[in-house]
């Protein structure tokens, strides 16, 4: 019987240690050393070209070592995780990155830790825009209608127009956020609301916006103003409310006003008081002074002149009044009082001007037309001026200080600011009905004729803009 050898525990781990060793190139055997070979990589998959939407991206990497994984880049920026098994890929929504030229890249890990890069390949986005439409829809309102339509502007372009109380759809607009208006709205109408709102397209889907229009019936009557242009020649022009029609005839004056049946106009040329035909003809001087008159205003029956001129030494100006067909110039009231800019009540009875109030600013001022019964009606801040009757004789429009037009029943009571924008608005008139005033503004720069609602809404400018150096005086028959 051969007797058993056991062998010892630690005779064992160190044989096995020395084969492990020797395996793997190292102790006393004389290995090759450490793994220092990264692996190879490169990607199959896009070639470089036209690429769009989902793009799977594949690579091929090796290693005698074995391969530990494989990461994506696009333009440098690491896409999803590293892959760890073969087939190699990734997919890349190439919508994200934007149209254009983009670089992609595989890096490939083998087990020993050694990393590699392909060479990039160059691929050119080319996506379809993804798009969405837009229901535009108007909803009129008022006693006026815009016969035309209304244009629709997406993002400042014009895409079409909807029909009064229409709609219309607008395709293909690309996905995303879009500002859209009305443009070329008929002068009497307006976007009640926000003007431009901003709409959201999504892929596939239809938007739907409307727009709210209030348009407002075309006032009536001829608007007359006075313009200086650049070259310093003066005209004065008749116009419809709503811009047509325009008249121009060459005054060599200012400060016109339209007798009750628009057939005559008095002005004030080289400081003296003068008439002529609407056409421009029959001009002649009214009277001849030393001195200046100033603001002529018709009387309803059109048989007299009111005018402000100075009475009582330099600078102090009063009323005066003169028959036109016998002209008699004679002071209204029966002391001087630094009255200016007088203008009649509707029915002749009584008149308007400013006056210097307790506080020493101008205030507005009636009287009877026989220049008894002062009153006081507005209480300045700095100074009002300007006065002029509503055609019922009800309220008064006014300009206080200079930059804004007010208006304030003939009682003193019920001040509005009408304008109320800091620019300055000047020389109010009353449109025949009552339902509007013209104004001269400044809002855009150049002096204007504008004309609005008696309650301040819905300006619309009348006269054209950067064309004349001064603007002045309209008068609403």
């Amino acid at each position: 019987m051969r007797p058993v050898v056991r062998a010892h525990p630690r005779r064992i781990l160190s044989v096995g240690i020395s084969l492990i060793a020797t395996a793997c190139g190292g102790g006393d055997g004389g290995g090759a050393g450490p793994d220092a070979t990264p692996p190879s990589v490169v990607i199959t998959s896009p070639a470089a070209g036209t690429v769009s939407g989902v793009v799977t991206i594949v690579a091929e990497a090796s290693d005698a070592g074995g391969v530990g994984g494989v990461r994506f880049q696009v333009d440098g920026d690491p896409l999803g995780e590293e892959d760890v098994a073969a087939p190699y890929s990734v997919e890349w929504n190439s919508a994200m990155a934007g149209d254009g030229d983009h670089a992609l890249t595989a890096a490939a890990r083998d087990l020993s830790g050694n990393t590699a890069a392909s060479s990039p390949v160059t691929v050119s986005v080319s996506n379809p825009v993804a798009t969405g439409a837009l229901a535009v829809s108007v909803a009129v309102t008022g006693e006026g209608a815009d016969d035309n339509g209304f244009t629709v502007l997406v993002d400042g372009s014009s895409r079409g127009v909807v029909p009064g109380q229409g709609s219309l759809v607008i395709d293909e607009l690309p996905v995303g956020a879009h500002t859209v208006a009305l443009g070329d709205l008929f002068t009497f109408c307006e976007v009640v609301g926000a003007a431009a709102p901003a709409v959201s397209i999504t892929p596939g889907a239809t938007a739907e916006l409307t727009f709210m229009v209030d348009c407002v019936a075309v006032p009536g009557g001829r608007v007359l103003y006075w313009g200086a242009l650049p070259s310093g020649v003066s005209q004065f022009v008749a116009v419809d409310p709503d811009g047509a029609d325009p008249q121009v005839v060459e005054v060599a004056g200012f400060e016109p006003d339209w007798s009750p049946n628009r057939q005559r106009i008095a002005y004030v040329g080289s400081g003296d008081l003068h008439l002529v035909n609407a056409d421009g003809t029959g001009d002649a001087a009214l009277f001849a002074t030393a001195s200046a008159e100033l603001a002529p205003h018709w009387s309803p029956d059109g048989t007299r002149l009111l005018y402000y001129a100075p009475r009582g030494g330099p600078g102090t100006f009063d009323v005066f009044v003169t028959p036109i067909a016998a002209p008699n110039p004679e002071p209204l009231f029966a002391s001087a009082a630094n009255r200016q800019a007088p203008a009649w009540s509707p029915d002749g009875t009584r008149i308007a001007y400013s006056r210097p109030a307790q506080n020493g600013r101008d205030a507005i001022w009636v009287a009877d037309a026989d220049g008894t019964d002062e009153a006081q009606i507005t209480q300045p801040d700095l100074a009002d001026a300007s006065a002029a009757w509503s055609p019922d004789g009800s309220r008064i429009a006014f300009v206080s200080g200079h930059t804004e037009i007010w208006a304030v029943d003939i009682d003193g009571s019920n001040a509005v600011n009408l304008t109320d924008n800091g620019s300055a608005e000047y020389d109010p008139a009353w449109s025949p009905d009552g339902a509007w005033i013209a104004f001269v503004s400044e809002r855009t720069g150049l002096p204007r004729v504008w004309i609005m609602r008696s309650d301040g809404s819905h300006a619309v400018a009348l006269s054209p803009d950067q064309h004349y150096q001064f603007v002045g005086s309209p008068s609403w028959r």
